[in-house]
């Protein structure tokens, strides 16, 4: 069980950290664009703003493949598995 906590102390961390240094990239990045609406009106949203939305958009679906890849590995004795539910986990919002 220890274990357990271990690996998911450690995935948390990862996570962290490359959440940290993305959004630390996406700041560095102030330039607005301009995009027309389904309604046909202009707007201006900065590239940090569309990702931060996107982000939003996606976190519900995100939380579902967390939550079914955290079953999977705690079920699972071949690290083989553990480790693509892992890379599924890992990928969910790039990927999205």
């Amino acid at each position: 069980m220890a274990n357990i906590s271990l690996r998911l102390s450690l995935i948390k961390g990862f996570i962290l950290i490359l959440a940290l240094v993305s959004q630390i990239a996406i700041a560095q990045q102030k330039k607005k664009k301009s995009a027309v609406t389904p309604s046909g009106n202009a707007i201006e949203i900065s590239t940090l703003e569309l990702r931060l939305t996107i982000y939003d958009y996606f976190r519900g679906f995100a939380r579902k493949v967390t939550e079914a890849a955290d079953s999977i590995m705690y079920f699972s004795d071949d690290f083989r598995i553990d480790n693509q539910a892992l890379f599924w986990k890992m990928n969910t919002i790039p990927v999205a």
